[in-house]
Protein backbone atom coordinates (compact mmCIF):
# COMPACT_ATOMS: atom_id res chain seq x y z
CA UNK A 1 0.00 0.00 0.00
CA UNK A 2 1.50 3.17 -1.07
CA UNK A 3 1.25 6.28 1.24
CA UNK A 4 1.39 9.94 0.76
CA UNK A 5 5.08 11.67 1.95
CA UNK A 6 4.57 14.23 4.31
CA UNK A 7 6.51 17.73 3.44
CA UNK A 8 7.77 19.37 7.12
CA UNK A 9 9.67 22.54 7.33
CA UNK A 10 11.85 21.79 10.18
CA UNK A 11 13.67 19.35 12.06
CA UNK A 12 14.83 17.40 15.04
CA UNK A 13 17.78 18.22 17.37
CA UNK A 14 19.49 16.30 20.14
CA UNK A 15 16.54 17.20 22.37
CA UNK A 16 14.72 14.57 21.65
CA UNK A 17 16.61 12.01 22.29
CA UNK A 18 14.39 10.99 25.25
CA UNK A 19 11.49 10.84 23.32
CA UNK A 20 13.20 8.83 20.58
CA UNK A 21 14.09 6.12 23.46
CA UNK A 22 10.35 6.36 24.65
CA UNK A 23 9.71 5.12 21.05
CA UNK A 24 11.15 2.37 21.20
CA UNK A 25 14.31 3.54 19.27
CA UNK A 26 17.91 3.63 20.50
CA UNK A 27 18.98 6.63 18.79
CA UNK A 28 18.27 9.37 16.20
CA UNK A 29 19.46 7.92 13.26
CA UNK A 30 17.68 4.54 13.97
CA UNK A 31 14.41 6.55 14.15
CA UNK A 32 14.70 7.98 10.78
CA UNK A 33 16.38 5.13 8.73
CA UNK A 34 14.71 2.39 10.92
CA UNK A 35 11.32 3.02 12.21
CA UNK A 36 10.61 5.50 9.30
CA UNK A 37 12.39 4.85 6.44
CA UNK A 38 13.75 8.03 5.22
CA UNK A 39 16.60 10.21 5.99
CA UNK A 40 15.99 13.64 6.30
CA UNK A 41 12.57 13.84 8.60
CA UNK A 42 11.88 17.61 9.43
CA UNK A 43 8.32 18.04 11.11
CA UNK A 44 8.69 19.50 14.86
CA UNK A 45 9.11 23.05 15.05
CA UNK A 46 11.37 24.53 18.15
CA UNK A 47 8.57 25.34 20.28
CA UNK A 48 8.04 21.29 20.17
CA UNK A 49 11.43 21.10 20.72
CA UNK A 50 11.40 23.59 24.00
CA UNK A 51 8.86 21.80 25.45
CA UNK A 52 10.51 18.62 25.01
CA UNK A 53 13.35 20.23 26.93
CA UNK A 54 11.82 21.23 29.51
CA UNK A 55 9.59 18.11 30.43
CA UNK A 56 12.65 16.38 29.89
CA UNK A 57 12.76 12.89 32.13
CA UNK A 58 10.16 13.51 34.18
CA UNK A 59 7.71 12.06 31.62
CA UNK A 60 7.21 8.71 31.15
CA UNK A 61 7.48 8.77 27.30
CA UNK A 62 7.57 4.92 27.29
CA UNK A 63 4.00 3.84 28.66
CA UNK A 64 2.77 7.03 26.43
CA UNK A 65 4.04 5.16 23.69
CA UNK A 66 2.76 2.06 24.95
CA UNK A 67 -0.67 3.87 24.65
CA UNK A 68 -0.51 5.33 21.46
CA UNK A 69 0.15 2.23 19.66
CA UNK A 70 -2.24 0.56 21.03
CA UNK A 71 -4.86 3.04 20.37
CA UNK A 72 -3.21 2.76 16.56
CA UNK A 73 -3.80 -0.89 16.63
CA UNK A 74 -7.59 -1.09 18.11
CA UNK A 75 -10.25 0.61 16.88
CA UNK A 76 -11.91 0.19 20.52
CA UNK A 77 -8.93 1.87 23.51
CA UNK A 78 -11.24 0.52 26.43
CA UNK A 79 -8.84 -1.37 27.43
CA UNK A 80 -5.64 1.14 26.82
CA UNK A 81 -3.81 2.63 29.97
CA UNK A 82 -5.43 5.69 31.56
CA UNK A 83 -4.37 8.74 29.51
CA UNK A 84 -4.96 10.83 32.81
CA UNK A 85 -2.87 8.84 35.16
CA UNK A 86 -0.14 8.07 32.49
CA UNK A 87 -0.07 12.14 32.14
CA UNK A 88 -0.56 13.18 35.59
CA UNK A 89 3.03 14.04 36.55
CA UNK A 90 2.87 17.58 34.74
CA UNK A 91 0.94 19.65 36.31
CA UNK A 92 0.55 22.59 33.74
CA UNK A 93 -2.52 21.80 31.37
CA UNK A 94 -1.11 23.49 28.56
CA UNK A 95 2.29 21.45 28.29
CA UNK A 96 0.03 18.36 28.50
CA UNK A 97 -1.67 19.86 25.25
CA UNK A 98 1.58 21.26 23.61
CA UNK A 99 2.90 17.30 24.29
CA UNK A 100 0.61 15.58 23.06
CA UNK A 101 0.07 17.55 20.15
CA UNK A 102 3.82 16.54 19.56
CA UNK A 103 3.19 13.09 19.81
CA UNK A 104 0.24 13.33 17.48
CA UNK A 105 2.37 14.78 14.65
CA UNK A 106 4.94 11.52 15.05
CA UNK A 107 2.08 9.22 15.23
CA UNK A 108 0.86 11.24 12.31
CA UNK A 109 4.28 10.50 10.48
CA UNK A 110 3.68 6.65 11.31
CA UNK A 111 0.47 6.73 10.12
CA UNK A 112 1.38 8.14 7.11
CA UNK A 113 4.21 5.50 6.53
CA UNK A 114 3.48 1.71 5.08
CA UNK A 115 4.16 0.12 8.52
CA UNK A 116 2.62 -3.23 9.38
CA UNK A 117 3.09 -2.98 12.44
CA UNK A 118 0.85 0.02 12.35
CA UNK A 119 -1.05 0.33 9.02
CA UNK A 120 -2.57 -2.57 7.12
CA UNK A 121 -4.72 -1.57 5.12
CA UNK A 122 -7.08 1.58 4.40
CA UNK A 123 -9.91 0.29 6.68
CA UNK A 124 -7.59 -0.12 9.34
CA UNK A 125 -5.61 3.36 8.71
CA UNK A 126 -9.16 4.69 9.30
CA UNK A 127 -10.26 3.02 12.63
CA UNK A 128 -6.83 3.88 13.76
CA UNK A 129 -7.17 7.61 13.21
CA UNK A 130 -10.58 7.48 15.30
CA UNK A 131 -9.07 5.79 17.83
CA UNK A 132 -5.88 8.31 17.78
CA UNK A 133 -8.56 11.12 17.99
CA UNK A 134 -10.50 9.72 20.83
CA UNK A 135 -7.40 9.30 22.96
CA UNK A 136 -6.99 13.04 22.30
CA UNK A 137 -10.58 13.19 23.83
CA UNK A 138 -9.70 11.41 26.86
CA UNK A 139 -6.19 13.52 27.31
CA UNK A 140 -7.65 17.02 26.90
CA UNK A 141 -10.53 16.22 28.70
CA UNK A 142 -12.70 19.57 27.82
CA UNK A 143 -14.10 19.14 24.60
CA UNK A 144 -17.43 21.37 24.26
CA UNK A 145 -18.71 20.34 21.24
CA UNK A 146 -17.79 18.01 18.92
CA UNK A 147 -17.50 19.04 15.15
CA UNK A 148 -17.19 17.21 12.15
CA UNK A 149 -14.44 18.64 10.66
CA UNK A 150 -13.14 20.41 14.03
CA UNK A 151 -9.21 21.49 14.15
CA UNK A 152 -6.68 21.20 16.50
CA UNK A 153 -6.31 24.60 19.29
CA UNK A 154 -3.87 24.96 21.96
CA UNK A 155 -4.55 27.86 24.91
CA UNK A 156 -8.22 28.06 23.29
CA UNK A 157 -10.22 25.23 24.12
CA UNK A 158 -8.78 23.25 21.60
CA UNK A 159 -10.75 20.37 20.08
CA UNK A 160 -9.98 17.11 18.66
CA UNK A 161 -13.27 15.05 16.93
CA UNK A 162 -13.66 11.60 15.24
CA UNK A 163 -12.01 12.13 11.73
CA UNK A 164 -10.66 10.25 9.13
CA UNK A 165 -6.91 10.00 8.32
CA UNK A 166 -7.88 12.82 5.92
CA UNK A 167 -8.49 15.03 8.88
CA UNK A 168 -5.35 13.60 11.20
CA UNK A 169 -3.24 15.03 7.87
CA UNK A 170 -5.50 18.29 8.08
CA UNK A 171 -4.58 18.95 11.48
CA UNK A 172 -0.79 18.60 10.72
CA UNK A 173 -0.89 19.98 7.57
CA UNK A 174 -2.85 23.11 8.42
CA UNK A 175 -1.71 24.68 12.27
CA UNK A 176 -1.73 27.83 10.57
CA UNK A 177 -5.40 27.85 10.43
CA UNK A 178 -6.22 26.67 14.32
CA UNK A 179 -6.80 30.31 15.34
CA UNK A 180 -8.94 31.04 12.63
CA UNK A 181 -12.09 29.02 10.86
CA UNK A 182 -14.34 30.26 8.94
CA UNK A 183 -17.76 28.26 7.19
CA UNK A 184 -19.54 29.62 4.45
CA UNK A 185 -23.11 29.10 5.46
CA UNK A 186 -25.41 30.62 2.83
CA UNK A 187 -24.53 31.92 -0.55
CA UNK A 188 -26.36 34.11 -2.88
CA UNK A 189 -27.35 32.45 -5.83
CA UNK A 190 -27.42 35.68 -7.89
CA UNK A 191 -24.62 37.70 -6.86
CA UNK A 192 -21.24 36.79 -5.04
CA UNK A 193 -22.88 37.52 -1.65
CA UNK A 194 -22.34 34.98 1.19
CA UNK A 195 -22.35 34.57 5.31
CA UNK A 196 -19.99 32.59 7.07
CA UNK A 197 -18.76 32.39 10.61
CA UNK A 198 -15.21 32.76 12.04
CA UNK A 199 -14.12 30.92 14.80
CA UNK A 200 -11.55 33.24 16.30
CA UNK A 201 -9.25 32.66 20.02
CA UNK A 202 -11.58 34.60 21.96
CA UNK A 203 -14.96 34.78 20.26
CA UNK A 204 -17.00 33.90 16.90
CA UNK A 205 -17.80 36.62 14.46
CA UNK A 206 -20.81 36.12 12.02
CA UNK A 207 -20.23 37.65 8.57
CA UNK A 208 -20.28 39.81 6.96
CA UNK A 209 -19.86 42.19 9.74
CA UNK A 210 -18.75 45.51 10.60
CA UNK A 211 -15.72 46.45 12.85
CA UNK A 212 -15.97 50.08 14.83
CA UNK A 213 -12.52 51.70 15.01
CA UNK A 214 -10.93 51.41 19.00
CA UNK A 215 -7.90 53.20 17.86
CA UNK A 216 -6.23 53.39 20.77
CA UNK A 217 -7.88 50.54 22.76
CA UNK A 218 -11.25 52.13 23.26
CA UNK A 219 -14.37 53.16 21.20
CA UNK A 220 -15.01 56.80 21.72
CA UNK A 221 -18.25 57.11 23.99
CA UNK A 222 -18.44 53.53 24.44
CA UNK A 223 -17.94 51.23 27.28
CA UNK A 224 -16.88 47.51 26.08
CA UNK A 225 -19.73 46.46 27.91
CA UNK A 226 -22.09 48.44 25.23
CA UNK A 227 -20.10 47.28 23.00
CA UNK A 228 -21.52 43.63 23.70
CA UNK A 229 -24.66 45.25 23.92
CA UNK A 230 -25.21 46.07 20.74
CA UNK A 231 -23.93 42.58 19.98
CA UNK A 232 -20.54 43.96 18.10
CA UNK A 233 -18.26 40.89 17.65
CA UNK A 234 -15.35 42.25 17.30
CA UNK A 235 -13.50 45.90 17.01
CA UNK A 236 -10.55 47.22 15.38
CA UNK A 237 -7.12 48.27 17.23
CA UNK A 238 -4.66 50.74 15.89
CA UNK A 239 -1.14 49.26 15.88
CA UNK A 240 0.32 52.45 15.49
CA UNK A 241 -1.02 54.05 18.38
CA UNK A 242 -1.16 51.48 20.49
CA UNK A 243 2.27 50.79 19.80
CA UNK A 244 3.04 54.62 21.07
CA UNK A 245 0.38 54.87 23.78
CA UNK A 246 0.16 52.41 26.15
CA UNK A 247 3.36 50.76 23.95
CA UNK A 248 4.12 46.68 24.04
CA UNK A 249 5.75 46.92 27.50
CA UNK A 250 2.45 47.84 29.53
CA UNK A 251 0.29 45.74 26.83
CA UNK A 252 3.07 42.57 27.97
CA UNK A 253 2.26 43.17 31.63
CA UNK A 254 -1.24 43.28 31.53
CA UNK A 255 -1.57 40.20 28.89
CA UNK A 256 -2.97 41.41 25.96
CA UNK A 257 -5.45 44.35 25.11
CA UNK A 258 -8.21 41.92 25.62
CA UNK A 259 -7.32 42.01 29.39
CA UNK A 260 -6.30 45.48 29.48
CA UNK A 261 -9.28 46.74 28.04
CA UNK A 262 -11.34 44.21 29.27
CA UNK A 263 -12.84 43.04 26.11
CA UNK A 264 -13.80 39.55 25.78
CA UNK A 265 -14.42 39.41 22.23
CA UNK A 266 -12.59 39.25 19.22
CA UNK A 267 -10.29 41.95 17.98
CA UNK A 268 -8.43 42.47 14.57
CA UNK A 269 -5.47 45.11 14.36
CA UNK A 270 -4.00 47.18 11.64
CA UNK A 271 -0.21 47.33 11.03
CA UNK A 272 -0.17 51.04 11.06
CA UNK A 273 0.55 50.75 7.51
CA UNK A 274 -1.92 53.50 7.00
CA UNK A 275 -0.26 55.75 8.95
CA UNK A 276 2.20 55.78 5.73
CA UNK A 277 -0.35 58.07 3.99
CA UNK A 278 -2.14 59.91 6.96
CA UNK A 279 0.92 61.06 8.32
CA UNK A 280 3.09 60.91 5.31
CA UNK A 281 4.73 64.20 6.01
CA UNK A 282 5.95 62.53 8.68
CA UNK A 283 7.47 59.18 7.26
CA UNK A 284 9.81 58.30 4.78
CA UNK A 285 9.54 54.59 3.16
CA UNK A 286 12.41 52.55 2.54
CA UNK A 287 12.78 48.78 1.69
CA UNK A 288 14.20 48.46 5.77
CA UNK A 289 10.22 50.20 6.69
CA UNK A 290 8.64 53.37 7.93
CA UNK A 291 10.93 55.64 8.91
CA UNK A 292 8.29 58.39 11.55
CA UNK A 293 8.42 61.44 13.15
CA UNK A 294 5.92 60.69 16.13
CA UNK A 295 3.04 63.31 16.27
CA UNK A 296 3.51 63.37 19.48
CA UNK A 297 6.96 64.18 20.90
CA UNK A 298 8.88 64.72 17.32
CA UNK A 299 11.08 61.44 18.05
CA UNK A 300 12.15 59.09 15.09
CA UNK A 301 11.06 55.70 14.67
CA UNK A 302 11.81 52.86 12.55
CA UNK A 303 8.67 50.69 11.90
CA UNK A 304 9.12 47.71 10.05
CA UNK A 305 7.70 44.21 9.39
CA UNK A 306 9.23 42.72 12.16
CA UNK A 307 8.59 45.58 14.21
CA UNK A 308 5.14 45.59 13.30
CA UNK A 309 4.49 42.08 14.06
CA UNK A 310 5.98 42.33 17.23
CA UNK A 311 4.03 45.21 18.52
CA UNK A 312 0.87 43.06 16.82
CA UNK A 313 2.12 39.68 18.83
CA UNK A 314 2.11 41.89 22.44
CA UNK A 315 -1.44 43.24 21.98
CA UNK A 316 -2.50 39.80 21.17
CA UNK A 317 -5.58 40.52 18.76
CA UNK A 318 -7.10 37.61 17.30
CA UNK A 319 -6.39 38.85 13.82
CA UNK A 320 -3.01 41.19 12.74
CA UNK A 321 -2.27 42.76 9.55
CA UNK A 322 0.76 42.41 7.61
CA UNK A 323 2.68 45.57 7.31
CA UNK A 324 2.31 47.09 3.81
CA UNK A 325 3.69 49.54 1.45
CA UNK A 326 0.50 51.94 1.32
CA UNK A 327 0.14 54.78 -1.27
CA UNK A 328 -2.20 56.77 -1.89
CA UNK A 329 -5.08 55.74 -3.88
CA UNK A 330 -5.43 57.96 -6.69
CA UNK A 331 -1.41 57.39 -7.40
CA UNK A 332 -0.13 56.23 -10.40
CA UNK A 333 2.74 55.00 -12.14
CA UNK A 334 6.13 53.33 -11.10
CA UNK A 335 5.33 53.82 -7.29
CA UNK A 336 2.25 51.80 -7.26
CA UNK A 337 3.81 48.69 -8.47
CA UNK A 338 6.48 49.11 -6.08
CA UNK A 339 4.45 49.39 -3.39
CA UNK A 340 2.72 46.05 -4.74
CA UNK A 341 5.47 44.27 -5.08
CA UNK A 342 7.33 45.36 -1.61
CA UNK A 343 3.70 44.70 0.08
CA UNK A 344 4.34 41.03 -0.81
CA UNK A 345 8.09 41.18 0.19
CA UNK A 346 6.98 42.87 3.63
CA UNK A 347 4.32 39.84 3.95
CA UNK A 348 6.67 37.15 3.94
CA UNK A 349 8.90 38.97 6.60
CA UNK A 350 5.83 39.45 8.63
CA UNK A 351 5.17 35.95 8.41
CA UNK A 352 8.65 34.88 9.18
CA UNK A 353 8.80 37.19 12.35
CA UNK A 354 4.90 36.04 13.92
CA UNK A 355 6.00 34.10 16.92
CA UNK A 356 2.21 33.15 18.00
CA UNK A 357 0.71 31.56 14.63
CA UNK A 358 -1.50 29.24 17.29
CA UNK A 359 -3.18 32.49 18.67
CA UNK A 360 -3.40 34.96 15.78
CA UNK A 361 -4.14 34.91 12.27
CA UNK A 362 -2.05 37.26 9.86
CA UNK A 363 -3.58 38.52 6.69
CA UNK A 364 -2.15 40.17 4.10
CA UNK A 365 -2.82 42.43 2.40
CA UNK A 366 -3.79 43.06 -1.63
CA UNK A 367 -2.79 46.28 -3.14
CA UNK A 368 -1.62 47.43 -6.81
CA UNK A 369 -3.60 50.81 -6.48
CA UNK A 370 -6.31 51.46 -9.55
CA UNK A 371 -3.99 49.33 -11.93
CA UNK A 372 -6.32 45.90 -12.73
CA UNK A 373 -3.34 44.23 -13.67
CA UNK A 374 -1.31 45.03 -10.83
CA UNK A 375 -4.01 44.59 -8.45
CA UNK A 376 -4.40 41.11 -10.53
CA UNK A 377 -1.11 40.44 -9.76
CA UNK A 378 -0.80 41.46 -6.07
CA UNK A 379 -3.74 38.99 -5.31
CA UNK A 380 -2.35 36.44 -7.02
CA UNK A 381 1.01 36.31 -5.33
CA UNK A 382 -0.55 36.65 -1.75
CA UNK A 383 -2.84 33.55 -2.26
CA UNK A 384 0.19 31.32 -2.52
CA UNK A 385 1.25 32.26 0.88
CA UNK A 386 -0.36 29.91 3.24
CA UNK A 387 -2.55 32.37 5.74
CA UNK A 388 -6.23 32.40 7.08
CA UNK A 389 -8.15 35.22 5.46
CA UNK A 390 -7.13 38.27 3.04
CA UNK A 391 -7.60 41.93 3.09
CA UNK A 392 -7.92 44.40 0.30
CA UNK A 393 -6.44 47.40 0.75
CA UNK A 394 -5.30 50.54 -1.08
CA UNK A 395 -9.11 52.22 -1.48
CA UNK A 396 -11.46 54.40 -0.05
CA UNK A 397 -8.77 57.34 -0.57
CA UNK A 398 -10.59 59.74 -2.84
CA UNK A 399 -10.76 57.37 -5.66
CA UNK A 400 -13.88 57.44 -7.89
CA UNK A 401 -16.45 55.10 -6.93
CA UNK A 402 -16.35 53.51 -10.61
CA UNK A 403 -12.89 52.94 -9.62
CA UNK A 404 -13.44 51.50 -6.22
CA UNK A 405 -16.36 48.85 -7.09
CA UNK A 406 -13.83 47.30 -9.92
CA UNK A 407 -10.84 47.03 -7.98
CA UNK A 408 -12.94 45.43 -4.89
CA UNK A 409 -14.86 43.29 -7.68
CA UNK A 410 -11.26 42.03 -9.03
CA UNK A 411 -9.79 40.77 -5.69
CA UNK A 412 -13.11 39.23 -4.69
CA UNK A 413 -13.05 37.29 -7.79
CA UNK A 414 -9.81 35.82 -7.46
CA UNK A 415 -9.26 35.19 -3.43
CA UNK A 416 -10.62 32.19 -2.21
CA UNK A 417 -13.89 31.57 -1.37
CA UNK A 418 -13.54 29.20 1.99
CA UNK A 419 -11.20 32.98 3.44
CA UNK A 420 -12.55 35.88 4.66
CA UNK A 421 -12.42 39.01 2.40
CA UNK A 422 -11.81 42.03 4.76
CA UNK A 423 -12.12 45.31 2.86
CA UNK A 424 -10.49 48.21 4.74
CA UNK A 425 -11.60 51.48 5.56
CA UNK A 426 -15.26 51.17 4.08
CA UNK A 427 -18.11 52.18 6.47
CA UNK A 428 -21.19 53.93 4.24
CA UNK A 429 -24.24 52.02 4.35
CA UNK A 430 -24.64 51.90 0.64
CA UNK A 431 -20.95 51.10 0.29
CA UNK A 432 -21.49 47.84 2.47
CA UNK A 433 -24.51 46.56 0.82
CA UNK A 434 -23.03 47.15 -2.65
CA UNK A 435 -19.74 45.47 -1.85
CA UNK A 436 -21.48 42.53 0.19
CA UNK A 437 -22.80 41.60 -3.31
CA UNK A 438 -19.58 42.10 -4.76
CA UNK A 439 -18.51 39.46 -2.07
CA UNK A 440 -16.87 40.72 0.93
CA UNK A 441 -17.03 39.24 4.53
CA UNK A 442 -15.47 42.09 6.62
CA UNK A 443 -15.32 45.79 6.86
CA UNK A 444 -13.98 48.51 9.13
CA UNK A 445 -14.26 52.36 9.24
CA UNK A 446 -14.31 55.26 11.95
CA UNK A 447 -17.22 56.73 10.23
CA UNK A 448 -20.03 55.43 12.56
CA UNK A 449 -18.25 56.91 15.95
CA UNK A 450 -16.71 60.37 13.99
CA UNK A 451 -20.05 61.26 12.51
CA UNK A 452 -21.49 61.22 16.54
CA UNK A 453 -19.01 63.63 17.22
CA UNK A 454 -20.12 66.20 14.64
CA UNK A 455 -24.08 65.63 16.13
CA UNK A 456 -24.67 62.84 12.98
CA UNK A 457 -26.71 60.18 13.39
CA UNK A 458 -26.94 57.27 10.88
CA UNK A 459 -30.40 56.12 9.46
CA UNK A 460 -31.35 54.42 6.24
CA UNK A 461 -32.17 57.57 4.29
CA UNK A 462 -28.95 58.94 5.14
CA UNK A 463 -27.77 61.33 7.93
CA UNK A 464 -29.83 63.72 10.13
CA UNK A 465 -27.29 66.49 10.97
CA UNK A 466 -29.08 67.15 14.89
CA UNK A 467 -27.53 70.70 15.24
CA UNK A 468 -29.74 72.29 12.56
CA UNK A 469 -32.68 74.03 13.57
CA UNK A 470 -35.46 71.57 12.25
CA UNK A 471 -34.52 69.40 15.12
CA UNK A 472 -35.38 72.07 17.57
CA UNK A 473 -39.12 70.70 18.30
CA UNK A 474 -39.14 67.53 16.56
CA UNK A 475 -40.43 64.93 19.61
CA UNK A 476 -39.69 61.75 17.28
CA UNK A 477 -36.94 59.21 18.06
CA UNK A 478 -33.93 59.42 15.55
CA UNK A 479 -35.01 56.36 13.70
CA UNK A 480 -38.52 54.99 14.28
CA UNK A 481 -37.48 51.49 13.99
CA UNK A 482 -34.42 51.31 15.66
CA UNK A 483 -34.23 49.65 19.18
CA UNK A 484 -31.38 50.49 20.85
CA UNK A 485 -31.54 52.57 24.01
CA UNK A 486 -30.90 56.21 22.52
CA UNK A 487 -33.95 56.09 20.27
CA UNK A 488 -35.92 54.43 23.17
CA UNK A 489 -35.29 57.01 25.64
CA UNK A 490 -34.35 60.69 23.80
CA UNK A 491 -35.95 61.90 21.15
CA UNK A 492 -34.63 64.60 18.26
CA UNK A 493 -35.39 67.41 20.42
CA UNK A 494 -33.27 66.51 23.28
CA UNK A 495 -30.71 65.85 21.05
CA UNK A 496 -30.26 68.81 19.37
CA UNK A 497 -30.57 70.87 22.93
CA UNK A 498 -27.35 68.88 24.12
CA UNK A 499 -25.46 68.10 21.19
CA UNK A 500 -22.65 71.15 21.08
CA UNK A 501 -22.50 71.59 24.52
CA UNK A 502 -22.52 68.03 26.41
CA UNK A 503 -20.36 65.06 26.03
CA UNK A 504 -23.05 62.84 26.36
CA UNK A 505 -24.85 63.66 23.33
CA UNK A 506 -21.48 61.91 21.74
CA UNK A 507 -22.24 59.32 23.43
CA UNK A 508 -25.47 58.60 22.72
CA UNK A 509 -25.47 59.60 18.90
CA UNK A 510 -22.31 56.60 18.96
CA UNK A 511 -24.39 54.35 20.70
CA UNK A 512 -27.28 54.70 17.89
CA UNK A 513 -24.32 54.88 15.11
CA UNK A 514 -23.38 51.66 15.83
CA UNK A 515 -26.24 50.02 16.27
CA UNK A 516 -27.39 51.02 13.42
CA UNK A 517 -24.06 49.04 11.50
CA UNK A 518 -24.87 46.37 13.37
CA UNK A 519 -28.87 45.98 12.57
CA UNK A 520 -27.87 47.03 8.38
CA UNK A 521 -25.24 43.81 8.85
CA UNK A 522 -27.98 41.57 10.40
CA UNK A 523 -30.32 42.51 7.85
CA UNK A 524 -27.67 41.98 4.99
CA UNK A 525 -26.91 38.29 6.63
CA UNK A 526 -31.04 37.36 7.11
CA UNK A 527 -31.08 38.17 3.51
CA UNK A 528 -28.79 36.22 2.14
CA UNK A 529 -29.92 32.57 4.39
CA UNK A 530 -33.08 33.68 3.63
CA UNK A 531 -32.51 33.56 -0.59
CA UNK A 532 -33.96 37.17 -0.69
CA UNK A 533 -30.96 39.02 -0.98
CA UNK A 534 -31.56 40.60 -4.38
CA UNK A 535 -34.90 41.62 -3.49
CA UNK A 536 -33.33 43.57 0.01
CA UNK A 537 -30.73 45.29 -2.01
CA UNK A 538 -33.53 46.83 -4.46
CA UNK A 539 -35.51 47.57 -1.68
CA UNK A 540 -32.65 49.33 0.31
CA UNK A 541 -32.21 51.40 -2.53
CA UNK A 542 -35.31 52.76 -3.07
CA UNK A 543 -35.01 53.69 0.72
CA UNK A 544 -32.02 55.90 0.21
CA UNK A 545 -33.26 56.73 -3.07
CA UNK A 546 -36.55 57.26 -3.11
CA UNK A 547 -36.27 59.18 -6.64
CA UNK A 548 -34.50 55.99 -7.97
CA UNK A 549 -31.82 58.40 -8.61
CA UNK A 550 -29.31 55.80 -7.86
CA UNK A 551 -25.46 56.66 -8.81
CA UNK A 552 -24.77 55.47 -11.63
CA UNK A 553 -21.89 53.51 -9.84
CA UNK A 554 -24.18 51.48 -7.68
CA UNK A 555 -26.28 50.62 -10.76
CA UNK A 556 -23.23 49.41 -12.66
CA UNK A 557 -22.02 47.50 -9.37
CA UNK A 558 -24.69 45.79 -8.87
CA UNK A 559 -25.50 44.60 -12.65
CA UNK A 560 -22.20 43.22 -12.54
CA UNK A 561 -23.44 40.93 -10.13
CA UNK A 562 -26.79 40.34 -11.71
CA UNK A 563 -28.62 42.77 -9.36
CA UNK A 564 -30.87 44.85 -11.51
CA UNK A 565 -32.56 47.91 -9.33
CA UNK A 566 -35.97 48.62 -9.78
Amino acid sequence: MAHEKIDNPLGFTKEVSSLLTGLGCSNLTQFRKKDIGLDDIKYLTDEDLAVLAEVGDTFDHNSFKLMCANMIRKSNIDNTPKTADIIKILHNEQKQLQLFEIYLKILHKLLSQNKEDFILDKEKNMKASEGLMLGCRSVIGRIDDLLENALVRLDCGRRFANGSAAQVSKIMDEKNSCPLTFEVRAECPVSKARTGCMQLVHHHVDTPVFMPVGTQGTLKGLLPQQLEDLDCQIILGNTYHLGNRPGPDVLDQAGGLHKFMNWKRALLTDSGGFQMVSLLKLAHITEEGVNFTSPFDESKCMLTPERSIQIQNSIGADIIMQLDDVVHSTTKGPRVEEAMHRTTRWLDRCLTAHERPSEQSIFPIVQGGLDPVLRTESAKQLIQRKVNGYAIGGLSGGESKHDFWKMVHISTDILPKNKPRYLMGVGFAVDLVVCSALGVDMYDCVFPSRTARFGCALVHTGQLNLKQGQYAVDKRPIDETCTCSTCKTYNRSYIHQIVTIETVACHILTVHNIAFQMRLMREIRDSIEEKRFPKYVQDYMLKVYPEKNYPEWIVDALRAVNIELL
